[in-house]
């Protein structure tokens, strides 16, 4: 009998609407609230029939679709913080969002990532959380609601400390959920939120299943993950390699001597030295663009043999490189993300740096790739890295 609408929830049961003629909720377009009134929904719920809930049912499905339609365009503009904030003010209309709202929300997901023993065990943290960074449970957990429990000496502080040792560690954990915990940063905007199942939970104090909460948020942190990038930018202060800049350009072609006509003899590149190898099945001249650390190399290439892989002339804008100050970590680091990379590994490049590549394409396995890129990864020689570093932004 809970029907939702913009402005929050329906009790259609009550007898507030047994007389009601207006529609279900008026922003809705679905049938249920374009053809029945709120008195007629209430005489059928009154009922023991199933079309009362039948109705009611698609009417909330509708709403929720429409929901996640506003939610999906709202992250696509970039304006996801504020439209959280909107939609939390017309259900709160004429008084602040209450700081409980906040709370609860902020307790359940660190209830989720930190205090289920089978959780850590699935997530693999490493030896679990240990005891004193452990934040204790404050919720005794229901089928249907949840009672608050006082919060203990000391309590603030393992929260604190749980907080910590989380965004240390989170980041060697599934994938699926580094956008949780992304958004799980963000609690002054309610970024983390499976609008409105979590927030109607906190507001009736009475937190969803823990196992439905698990389950519906980790498809929602899959989904922002696919929607919003913006959010990867907390990401930045735990990444643990840097990239200094472009290291190099490459071009394919079946005639290097072409390649060489437009590249130095027009447009005056320095011709720097030339590579060989059967192995990668390339010939190639390496020349560079600009001065100083920050010189780019612009690599010309063609197959010793056309007719074999690698086909160093397909595409003709072959990859790109990139300058990384910690290689070896880089690599480490993309891997457990689920990055795939050719065969190979690391090994030593054409210009004598520590090389390696990220697939354009990514698999079951390794599912993060180039996005249809070739995509060189080098190690910075120290000239480089210190120069990167005597910049200031």
């Amino acid at each position: 009998h809970i029907v939702y609408i913009l402005q929050g929830l329906l009790r259609i049961k009550s007898a507030d609407f047994a007389s009601d003629g207006g529609p279900l909720d008026a922003t809705c377009a679905c049938f249920v609230c374009t053809e029945y009134s709120r008195a007629y929904l209430h005489h059928v719920m009154k009922k023991d029939g199933s079309i009362g809930p039948q109705l009611i049912t698609y009417h909330n499905v509708a709403y929720m679709l429409h929901l996640m339609a506003q939610v999906r365009q709202a992250i696509l503009n970039d304006s996801f913080p504020s439209f959280v904030r909107a939609f939390m003010a017309e259900w709160h209309q004429g008084t602040p969002v209450p700081a409980w709202v906040h709370d609860a929300i902020k307790k359940a997901i660190l209830d989720y990532l930190l205090l289920r023993y089978v959780t850590q065990v699935r997530l693999g943290i490493p030896g679990g959380v240990p005891l004193e960074f452990q934040a204790h449970d404050k919720w005794k957990w229901g089928q249907t609601h949840a009672t608050l429990i006082s919060v203990t000496l000391g309590w603030k502080e393992r929260k604190t400390r749980a907080e910590g040792h989380v965004k240390q560690f989170l980041m060697l954990i599934d994938t699926h959920l580094m956008a949780l915990h992304y958004m799980w940063g963000d609690f002054d905007n309610l970024l983390l939120v499976d609008v409105p199942t979590s927030t109607e939970m906190a507001q009736q104090l009475a937190p969803m299943d823990v196992r439905v909460f698990e389950k519906r948020q980790t498809a929602h942190a899959a989904t922002m993950k696919r929607s919003c990038p913006t959010s990867c930018k907390k990401l930045v202060a735990a990444r643990p390699f840097r990239v200094l800049g472009i290291q190099q350009v490459a071009v394919g072609g079946l005639n290097k001597d072409a390649l060489r006509n437009l590249w130095v003899d027009t447009l005056g590149l320095t011709y720097k030295s030339s590579f060989r190898s059967e192995r990668e099945n390339v010939d190639e001249d390496i020349l560079e663009a600009g001065r100083g650390p920050f010189a780019v190399e612009m690599d010309i290439m063609q197959p010793i043999d056309a007719a074999k892989a690698p086909k160093v002339h397909v595409p003709q804008l072959n990859h790109l490189g990139l300058w990384i100050d910690d290689l070896a970590t880089c690599v480490d680091s993309l891997t457990k993300k689920g990055m795939r990379f050719t065969p190979g590994g690391i090994r030593k490049g054409a210009a004598g740096y520590d090389v390696v590549f990220i697939h354009p394409k990514g698999n079951d396995a390794f599912p993060l790739s180039g996005e249809g890129v070739l995509i060189e990864l080098v190690q910075a020689p120290p000239h480089v890295i210190a120069a990167f570093d005597a910049i200031k932004e």
